[in-house]
């Protein structure tokens, strides 16, 4: 009777043995290069295959950081056809995890450096003009209204955009490289042929089911009508 108590003993062991090690190695494999790469691959592959049916395509160049704790996604861009609607230098997020088990997102920051966005407008398969973004969201399936209501709390503790660039032009233009090179000052206001250069924020932002709060701490730009915003903040809070 020993004999089968020590052996069951040593079994249970080793395959606790096994398992911890299992679970070690795939902690440890988690935070590596290796995993990273083939991480932004699969999100990558997968949400193009839902835009290339309205010839969207995302690319990111590489993928750092910890899933655990924070990721950075380096020099990446948002076709749509031939025209680039957004390009960025990186965006770095630091965020906790574990608060998804408890239907929480949990942001301390998001930074956005050098976005560069364009929305022009473009003529649909009916010859209507309709700005480019709306054309890579759009969809041939009837809504779902029987979705349930968003329920989760989010937090951003810090939302930052450096040195932003942003356009609209009321036609298709070359590249965004085009835009920028090219003088276009306007006597007045005009969202249709708008240029945002220098563009920067920041802000944190709350949304939780009995509290909503924002809090511009710096917002500025200078634009092609002779606008320019040298500094912007405001709080504003609801329950």
């Amino acid at each position: 009777m020993n004999k089968i108590i020590s052996k069951g003993l040593k079994i249970f062991l080793w395959v606790t043995g096994i398992l911890l090690i299992l679970l070690i190695g795939i902690f440890l494999f988690v935070q590596t290069n290796t995993f990273n790469k083939l991480a932004l691959d699969y999100a990558v592959e997968n949400l193009n295959e839902g835009l290339q049916r309205n010839d969207g395509m995302i690319h990111v160049t590489s993928l750092n950081g910890n899933i655990f704790t924070g990721l950075q996604l380096d020099s990446g861009n948002i076709t749509l056809g031939n025209d680039t609607l957004m390009k960025f230098n990186y965006i770095d997020l630091k965020y906790d995890i574990w608060g998804l088990l408890d239907k929480r997102i949990l942001l301390d920051h998001v930074i956005i450096s050098s976005p560069e966005i364009s929305f022009n407008k473009i003529r649909d398969s009916t010859e209507n003009m309709l700005w480019n973004f709306s054309k890579l969201f759009s969809s041939s399936d009837e809504a779902d209204t029987s979705a349930s209501a968003f329920d989760w709390d989010i937090s951003v503790n810090k939302l930052k955009i450096e040195n932003g660039f942003f356009n609209t032009r009321d036609e298709l233009s070359d590249s965004l490289l085009y835009l920028k090179a090219k003088t276009n000052t306007q006597t007045e206001f005009d969202f249709n042929n708008l240029t945002l250069t220098d563009l920067n924020l920041e802000l944190n932002a709350e949304y939780f089911s009995d509290n909503k709060s924002i809090e511009m701490k710096s917002f500025s730009f200078t634009t092609n009508s002779g606008l320019n915003v040298n500094s912007f903040v405001f709080k504003a809070e609801i329950d």
